[in-house]
């Protein structure tokens, strides 16, 4: 919020001839108050209510330098401040809902009614809900650009707090679009605005710590991944809010399932199921759910793997690419190839993903298509499948991201493998043995990976 209105908080208090505590008690202690006045922090939203209320004024006082008119006129749609939240709380049910495109158009329409104050907190919040549509929809120019304008404003406002939360919207996109070399500059701005706050926000810091091993593990520094997730843990733990934790325990046990390290990775998966079951958190049970299933087809336990297919069938209607894919994979390993086909077909490569390993890992079924086609003795068909996946994942083994390189010449490994028993069936041992080489030549590569 802009730092006029610690000033008019303090002018209204001392002209009531108010202290400190008797404004400040029972919702806030005095040394919040006195940060509030003097411009170093921030009222929330229930603390401004609550010295509104002893003040005996309207929310909208303390803002009215917010809405400015053309002429110092005030046009017949004036719109109070109360007004103004209740537009902001539509707007963010609209972003709830994924309407993104209703939701900028109504942006656009709000700002062009009312002229804003453009160095305000007010102005600031409607031009991130701006970006974050933006974002949402694709136009990343713009969503960069306005994110920026609404940071300048937050840092202009003492905000840094605001400002490190547009930063990190930012991030999240570079994060998305597989950017992350321009991730971790901006993770550093994030922390030297979040430093510069004198307010701390516990719940803020575990979410600037859990973007990370996204990041890290792209770069192929999987000691890094860990240690963060264990500093989300830890942080969490200590302050007693347990925010975060079954994200961090499932990201360090799909880092431990890519090295292998079946202990750790049930250990972890076993503490972000517990965590997951407390906060009844549904999308990740559908995630935890998908990574059991992958692990149990990896041992070659197909029906374990479909009956945490069942859980998450149950939390998803929708089934996306996980699902067909570990289903495809059940199917194959119980010898229902044209069923494990049915599913596998429906897995589109095309699809747009949120992390460049799922890119690796959709690839994959081909090489599963391949197989079905081998066992149903089409072996042209089959070739042709693992060949096409084999072209198209050795193109990540030339990515300027190691973590993404290593995860593809494991998945490589494999096809190889599989071809090489095609090849093998076929009675073409010459060319079987050339595959099968390469294959552990890969294998040979990912087993050198130094990694605790």
């Amino acid at each position: 919020m802009p730092s006029t209105i610690g000033k008019r908080i303090r002018e209204l208090r001392k002209e009531l001839k108010m202290t400190q505590s008797e404004l400040a008690e029972p919702e806030m202690k005095k040394s919040m108050l006195s940060h509030i006045e003097n411009g170093y922090a921030n009222p929330s939203m229930k603390n401004l209510e609550h010295i509104a209320r002893k003040l005996n004024k309207p929310i909208g006082y303390f803002f009215q330098d917010d809405i400015v008119y053309e002429n110092n006129s005030v046009p017949k749609n004036q719109i109070s401040f109360d007004e103004i939240i209740v537009e902001l709380n539509n707007i963010d049910n609209l972003i709830q809902k994924k309407k993104y495109d209703s939701t900028k158009k109504e942006i656009i329409k709000f700002l062009s009614e009312y002229k804003f104050n453009e160095k305000s907190k007010i102005y600031g919040d409607i031009i991130y809900r701006l970006a974050s549509c933006e974002i949402m929809l694709g136009e990343l120019e713009e969503g960069e650009k306005h994110i920026n304008i609404a940071c300048n404003i937050y840092i202009e406002n003492i905000l840094f707090v605001d400002a490190a939360r547009a930063c990190m919207k930012l991030l999240k996109m570079h994060i998305k679009n597989f950017q992350y070399n321009k991730a971790l500059p901006l993770l550093e701005k994030i922390y030297e605005l979040y430093g510069k706050s004198t307010s701390k926000d516990i719940f803020f810091e575990i979410e600037m710590l859990i973007v990370q091993p996204a990041i890290y593990f792209a770069k192929g520094e999987f000691e890094k991944t860990i240690q963060i997730c264990e500093e989300v843990i830890s942080l969490s733990n200590q302050n007693r809010i347990y925010y975060l934790l079954d994200d961090a325990y499932r990201m360090m046990a799909i880092t431990f399932l890519l090295h292998d390290n079946h202990d750790k990775f049930l250990f972890n998966m076993d503490k972000a199921r517990k965590y997951v079951e407390f906060t009844n958190n549904r999308l990740n049970l559908i995630k935890l759910n998908h990574n059991y299933a992958k692990y149990k087809n990896m041992i070659n336990r197909p029906l374990e793997a479909l009956k945490y297919l069942e859980i998450y069938e149950l939390n998803d209607e929708k089934k996306t690419f996980y699902y067909y894919i570990e289903h495809g994979k059940a199917e194959y390993y119980l010898g229902n190839y044209n069923k494990s086909l049915e599913d596998l077909n429906k897995v589109n490569c095309g699809n747009k993903v949120y992390y460049m390993m799922d890119c690796i890992y959709i690839l994959t079924s081909k090489i599963y298509i391949g197989l079905n086609y081998n066992k149903l003795n089409e072996f042209q068909k089959a070739i042709e499948e693992i060949e096409e996946a084999i072209t198209k994942i050795e193109s990540y083994t030339r990515s300027e991201y190691l973590g993404f390189v290593i995860y593809a010449n494991k998945e490589l490994g494999f096809a190889y493998e599989c071809l090489s028993e095609i090849y093998s069936e076929k009675g073409e041992y010459s060319k079987a043995y050339t595959l099968l080489k390469k294959s552990n030549e890969l294998k040979v590569i990912y087993k050198n990976i130094n990694f605790k």
